[in-house]
């Protein structure tokens, strides 16, 4: 049998690897990113069935075959409680340990393809143009069956910010504040283009991948006036429809921006019904916002709908986060930071899983930047 030579790596990340060193390294990331402090919460993050009989990750004391695990490379969580990988993947259980860490928010891509199993699958699939597959993915509309309502849910995972604004008094020092829950008056996440996510109706995925596989990227946006014809045409109904929709205070076309990819439409928060507890501190000196930083899984409340298409939904972007929290890094976008229905208005997302691994403060809410 001839050896297989492919290589590697986690997404933007410079070092390609063999299969069982790639899964190390996502590991080591994963212990960089995450406050590792409950044995049960890695388990259920790396489920041993992905791997199989010697689990993905087993604590030092559990090994009874030390040959199954990289003894050399320890992983040590802040309690001192130490951990090793498991260094034997072969391709079944290699491609299931892929799929696992894109939704953990470490895309790999091979020194053949640079594309994850999944992702291939797409690609093979479709075989088209990406920009018209793109776009017929997202006007592609879907229809109840037998009388039965469609059930809308989308998933978000990986490294992201959640910022709360909350309220205090005056002469009050943010240090001295012991419960900052109680303070907030508004929440929302910072979801930048490497985080993945999925949209599902009635628990099947119909569309997969990072979120810069939105198009909803910086440099895929132009203002409604800049659009050309085609586009323009494309996306006539949704702006017809924005007038009527329950979303906005007021309309201002040159705060909507759509994508060039997708025709997927980004609402700057001047549009939308946005500040309304302003009212509860209007003073500066009164506002103040809690930024938590970590992995998540964070999941829309299911919505009822008789039919839906990817382009009814539309996402609010925050123009002054990069203000308060400083640019992103290493080709990464700021993309949004909620989603909205056109006809529904917000979808709120539960958080389905997190470990938060910084809390910061700044003194204003984010409109102040």
């Amino acid at each position: 049998m001839a050896k297989d030579f492919t290589k590697f790596k986690i997404k933007d990340t410079e070092t390609w690897l063999p299969k069982n060193r790639l899964v190390l390294s996502c590991l080591q990331q994963f212990f960089e990113d995450v406050v590792i402090d409950d044995y049960k919460y890695l388990k259920k993050t790396w489920p041993d069935e992905v791997q199989g009989g010697a689990g993905i990750i087993v604590a030092l004391e559990e090994v009874t075959n030390e040959r199954y695990y990289f003894m050399d490379e320890i992983l040590t969580a802040p309690g001192g409680k130490k951990y090793v990988v498991c260094n034997q993947w072969g391709t079944s259980n290699f491609e299931k340990f892929t799929e696992l860490a894109a939704t953990m928010g470490y895309p790999i891509v091979s020194n053949q393809s640079e594309l994850t199993p999944k992702a291939k699958d797409i690609e093979s699939d479709n075989n088209v143009n990406p920009k018209s597959d793109l776009q017929e993915i997202f006007f592609k509309e879907y229809f109840t069956k037998d009388g039965e309502e469609l059930e809308l849910v989308i998933n978000i995972y990986g490294r992201m910010h959640q910022l709360f604004q909350c309220k205090k008094e005056e002469d009050e020092e943010i240090d001295e504040i012991e419960n900052h829950y109680e303070n907030s008056y508004s929440a929302f996440f910072k979801i930048d283009s490497d985080n993945s996510i999925s949209i599902e109706l009635n628990n099947e995925k119909i569309f997969e991948g990072e979120v810069t596989e939105l198009g909803i990227n910086e440099n895929d946006l132009k203002q409604v006036s800049e659009l050309n014809e085609i586009t323009l045409a494309n996306i006539s109904n949704t702006l017809e429809n924005i007038p009527t929709s329950k979303c906005f205070n007021e309309i201002d076309l040159e705060e909507i921006y759509v994508s060039t990819k997708s025709n997927l439409l980004v609402v700057s928060e001047g549009s939308l019904d946005y500040g309304r507890q302003l009212k509860y501190a209007p003073n500066f000196e009164n506002r103040y916002t809690m930024v938590e930083y970590g992995k998540y899984h964070i999941q829309t409340i299911p919505i009822k709908l008789k039919s839906f298409k990817i382009t009814d939904l539309f996402f609010q972007k925050d123009t002054c986060m990069e203000d308060l929290l400083g640019p992103t890094t290493e080709g990464v976008y700021y993309c949004f930071s909620k989603i909205f229905h056109i006809e529904l208005k917000e979808l709120e997302y539960e958080i389905q899983q997190n470990n938060v691994k910084s809390t910061d403060f700044a003194e204003g809410w984010i409109s102040d930047y």
